[in-house]
């Protein structure tokens, strides 16, 4: 997001900032927060938290996977 405003505080500034970490789906209402997909411009970049659930009784090791659209 593009901070226009200084805060007031020692630590405050202007410029692009991180958004918080927004999920697709809400897990407490179950209702879709709308976060993906977006556009990245030109020049820039951006980063996606991913959470991954593995199994408790799942052996150590190395493990290939796709990220795919979810729930929507």
């Amino acid at each position: 997001m593009n901070v226009t405003t200084r805060s007031g505080s020692v630590n405050g500034g202007t410029g692009g900032y991180p958004d918080a970490l927004i999920p697709n789906v809400d897990e407490f209402d179950r209702q879709c927060r709308s976060a993906f997909p977006f556009d990245v411009p030109t020049g820039e970049n951006r980063v996606v938290w991913y959470e991954v659930s593995v199994p408790p009784n799942a052996p150590a090791g190395d493990y290939n996977g796709n990220v795919v659209r979810g729930m929507r």
